[in-house]
């Protein structure tokens, strides 16, 4: 349960779930994690099947990612066993392919199965795989595993057609269900006052320090937009790409001025008090945390990458998009934003007007229909 978004959304539907109609569990291959907390012992299932072996972090050695292929489907057909589920969802690229062994080993003729894909898996495959050979197993299990699934839901359009075309899925059996935000819950946690804010306005990005984020990019459209003016900047989350990012902020000159308090708690509270909230990714799924920020009230500016921003946020009325990778223009719409605040207010109450679309509810009635579709065997 670490701090990402696809533990944010299973949460959420735990949470959520209409329970005079379904009895749900999260099944857990490590207890650990910073949003372990928000689920109480009776919604929790934790293999006894070499529980904690595999640190689930980035970059695991070699020694423990090579046992981990045979390892994890037997971890998760103990849970199948153990709790006997009518349907189970998968999470995560990884996990779904696991998924199609251990359903296999576990009797998948009694259960359905709904791989959910929350990222932009070619570009992940494209980024992880160092030769050809290694990119084309990837490609070849995740085709396999997919096309095993009784339903694919792609957490945007984005993804369910890059699916389709890149792994040859029907595309008649592969759903959207957006990501969703706890409207009210933000809404709350975002009075709350963080420590150690800066005594000058700020911009504020949040993710996994790592490449696919881009606050490599971000960093150095801080630095020209911050060239001329008092402004510092909050990234919060991380990962493996900090030391460097922080070398980054050394080596350009604005290590006094970029801030890393590391994973928070409570984002939302530096959200609500930002300049403005930048998504500076090269690819993603959905961009959760792009919602997140315009429930806040504040105005949003986001890379048009694949996939997701460009499925939230509708140019000029909620948030700016700007091209992928490209410094120049993602400073300047920062600029714009800091300078211009008719155009920093329309977009903040245009956010707050769209989040309304990825409420909580929304998700949890579309994954409630489609297990229902499930039980009754129709397409």
């Amino acid at each position: 349960m670490a701090g990402g978004g696809a533990e944010r959304i299973v949460t959420h539907l735990v949470k959520h779930l209409n329970r005079d109609e379904f009895v749900a569990r999260v099944g857990l291959l490590w207890q650990h994690g910073d949003y372990l907390d928000q689920l109480a012992d009776n919604e929790l299932i934790v293999t006894r099947l070499g529980h904690g072996w595999i640190p689930y972090r980035d970059q695991p050695p070699w020694w423990q990612l090579l046992p981990a292929l045979a390892l994890v489907p037997l971890q998760q057909r103990d849970l199948v066993r153990r709790f006997r589920p009518h349907i189970v969802v998968t999470a995560t690229k990884s996990m779904n392919v696991a998924g199609r062994f251990s359903l296999a080993l576990a009797g998948r003729s009694t259960v359905r199965w709904v791989a959910r894909e929350g990222n932009n898996t070619g570009a992940m495959i494209d980024n992880e795989s160092a030769t050809g050979l290694l990119r084309a197993l990837q490609t070849f299990a995740v085709r396999t595993a997919y096309r095993h699934a009784d339903r694919v839901v792609a957490i945007s359009d984005g993804v369910g057609h890059a699916l389709s075309r890149r792994f040859g899925l029907d595309p008649a059996r592969v759903s959207t269900i957006h990501n969703s935000v706890d409207l009210d819950a933000v809404k709350v946690r975002a009075l709350e006052v963080p420590p150690n804010l800066p005594v000058v306005p700020f911009l504020v990005g949040a993710g996994r320090l790592v490449a696919q984020k881009g606050f490599d990019v971000l960093i150095r459209a801080f630095a020209a937009a911050a060239a001329m003016r008092p402004l510092a900047l909050i990234i919060l989350g991380d990962g493996p790409e900090r030391t460097a990012l922080i070398e980054l902020t050394r080596a350009i000159g604005v290590d006094q001025r970029v801030l890393f308090p590391g994973f928070v708690e409570n984002p939302w509270s530096y959200f609500a008090r930002s300049a403005a909230f930048v998504c500076s990714s090269r690819w993603e799924g959905f961009g959760n945390v792009i919602i997140e920020a315009m429930a806040c009230g504040v105005p949003v500016v986001a890379t048009d990458c694949d996939f997701g921003p460009r499925e939230v946020i509708r140019q000029t009325q909620s948030g700016l998009l700007v091209p992928v990778e490209d410094v120049d223009s993602l400073s300047k719409a920062i600029t714009s934003v800091l300078d211009n605040r008719d155009l920093a207010r329309q977009l903040a109450e245009g956010a707050q007007r769209r989040a309304q679309d990825f409420d909580v509810a929304n998700m949890t009635h579309a994954y409630e229909r489609l297990f229902r579709e499930l039980m009754r065997g129709t397409p």
